[in-house]
Parts: C-alpha cells; structure tokens; sequence
C-alpha cells in the first residue's frame, strides 16, 4: 500500500490505533459500536493480513530502538514483533513514527 489516499487513511488510523491505551468495555458502561474509530475495519484487516499484533505496549519504545533506517532495524523490529511481516513492520513504523515528529 504505497503512494495512495488509501495508504495515507491507512497510515492515520494506525497511527491513532496504536498510539492509544486499549479500552476495555465493561458489561453496562453503555459503550456502543460509535466508540470505534471510523477506520478500525481497515487497521484489523492489515493487521491480521501482515501479522501485527491488536495492541502494542510501548509502541514509543519500538521507535526509541530505530538506529538510522526502518530497514537496518528490521532485525531488533522482527525480534520485538515476530509474525509480522516486512511490509507490516515498515507500514506500522511510519505511521508510529508520523506520530513522534
């Protein structure tokens, strides 16, 4: 998913899921179906397609251990997230690091 609006909707709503705390409904808290991110189909779907995880603590420290490119961390990246696939990883960490500039 490269160079498209598809791409770029993709990269915001990875960046808000993963950059935020879970939230845990609890049986009455009245949480209805309009809490979820307008884009949460598209972040399950890429995520279950490459092997992301749901959620990811610490998503700052994963980009805290990025020394120079994506690419010449994929190892230390493939070690912290070990069923994703590159292009999962490489997508994950620009839109995490979209977040941080």
């Amino acid at each position: 998913v490269d160079g498209s609006t598809l791409a770029e909707k993709l990269s915001i709503a990875m960046r808000i899921h993963y950059s935020r705390e879970p939230q845990t409904l609890h049986w009455g808290s009245g949480a209805s179906i309009a809490h979820v991110q307008p884009d949460a189909a598209l972040v399950a779907f890429f995520s279950r397609l490459h092997g992301l995880p749901g959620h990811i603590d610490r998503p700052q420290k994963l980009i805290d251990n990025i020394r120079g490119s994506v690419l010449a961390s994929l190892p230390k990246l493939r070690r912290a997230l070990p069923g994703a696939s590159v292009q999962g990883i490489r997508s994950l960490m620009a839109s995490l690091q979209g977040s941080s500039q």
